[in-house]
């Protein structure tokens, strides 16, 4: 969207950015623009990105399982 201001303030149509696959909602935010506002920080759901990423295991209550 293009922003105009002088006597009147004026903005045009806006426009796709690009194609991010997430669902449409109300209440919930996949995304975040960066503060510098050039990029944007996406929240994909699994198997969407064609990066492998390693799953992240949280071992709880872990010094029980040490030999005493």
């Amino acid at each position: 969207m293009e922003v105009k201001t002088g006597a009147t303030f004026e903005t045009s149509p806006p426009r796709k950015l690009f194609h991010s696959g997430l669902p449409r909602s109300q209440t919930l935010h996949l995304y975040a623009a960066t503060s510098d506002g050039q990029r944007f920080l996406v929240m994909e759901p699994p198997g969407v990105s064609n990066n492998a990423v390693e799953p992240l295991y949280v071992i709880g209550n872990w010094p029980a399982l040490l030999v005493k």
